[in-house]
């Protein structure tokens, strides 16, 4: 298959990410979906899964609410073919035969393993993680969504009251027949969400050190309803991706990939992932992330290549809620 390569230039410091602490996997559980056919271009897959037809629930006009005294006769339940394109991404970077040869024989730690390739594993993954945050900060891709703009409606503003919005916005899924169990915030909402007086008061006198799990517990206690001890509690996750976008040499600008937004939604977990099971969105992978290792013998260099095919996608947007620009200043959060 022909594939269209991404060179990166010798500049590997300019990538400044931890993968080991991406949350795109954790916010879009992996499904491998079914192939149609070949690739489309020698750069795409295609791919289909399957949406949940419930009706009353995912589909807009219908309902299993009856008239008082009427009666339920017929309850559908099916499935709708989805298609998906799947991009193959390349990442890569190069290194001179003679130049490794003589790292090699000198004992000096191997190239590939300490700068290539969690350069090119970082470039991939934070790629990822950009998709993912521009799918969920988007109002437009989800059922519900709300956009501050005005005083008293920004999450660093103390007279405005997040804990009512985090209701409003955990209910958008339950009203569809899904629990919320994820809450994914910017580095900013996180840190105006911990500050805002309201939300602090649902600690008492123990307001401090807000931690995401103590984040998490305050808030499955704020939307918990009645469905038993052993049910999925919501996880919050903080989106804290940052990316150095100066070249080689060039005094660093680094800033987050998207500070100041927050999402609530049902994903399904990945124990329970597949093409059949309702989730506000997925990462669709045809082909897993991989390295590989070549020689360039027109130029004497050692090539290595990072490649994948994976989309994150919405599957139902009626399961997610975006809060767009929840933060005022989102400077004073570092962001």
């Amino acid at each position: 298959m022909s594939t269209a390569t991404v060179t990166i230039p010798q500049a590997m410091e300019a990538i400044a990410n931890d993968p080991s602490q991406f949350i795109s996997r954790l916010a879009a559980p992996t499904v491998r979906p079914e192939t149609i056919g070949t690739d489309v271009s020698g750069t795409q897959f295609k791919g289909t899964f399957f949406r949940t037809d419930w009706q009353g629930l995912s589909v807009a006009g219908r309902s299993l609410v009856k008239a008082p005294g009427s009666a339920i006769k017929q309850v559908n339940v099916g499935l709708q073919d989805q298609t998906i394109t799947i991009p193959l991404r390349e990442a890569q970077t190069t290194i001179s035969v003679p130049l490794r040869d003589r790292m090699d024989a000198k004992g000096v730690q191997s190239y590939e393993g300490q700068i290539a390739a969690p350069a090119l594993t970082n470039a991939v993954m934070l790629e990822h993680e950009q998709r993912l945050a521009s799918l969920l900060s988007t109002g437009s891709n989800w059922g519900s969504n709300t956009t501050t703009g005005a005083a008293g409606t920004y999450w660093d503003d103390p007279s405005f009251d997040v804990v009512q919005a985090i209701a409003k916005g955990t209910a958008a899924s339950l009203r569809v027949g899904k629990k919320a169990n994820k809450l994914v915030l910017g580095w900013a909402a996180f840190f105006a969400l911990k500050q805002n007086p309201y939300f602090k008061s649902l600690a008492g006198d123990i307001a401090t050190g807000f931690t995401p799990a103590k984040a998490a517990e305050l808030i499955s206690e704020l939307i918990s309803i009645n469905l038993g001890p052993d049910v999925d509690r919501l996880e919050v996750l903080i989106l804290s991706a940052s990316q150095n976008s100066a070249e080689l040499g060039q005094a660093a600008t680094n800033a987050f990939i998207n500070s100041n937004f927050a999402w609530v939604g049902h994903v399904a977990p990945q124990e329970d992932a597949s093409l059949y099971t309702r989730s506000a969105l997925y990462t669709f992978e045809a082909q897993p992330f991989a390295l590989r290792e070549g020689i360039i013998e027109t130029v004497n260099e050692y090539s290595y290549t990072a490649y994948q095919a994976a989309q994150v996608t919405i599957v139902e947007p009626a399961l997610g809620f975006c809060f767009q620009t929840p933060v005022q200043t989102p400077a004073n959060y570092g962001g």
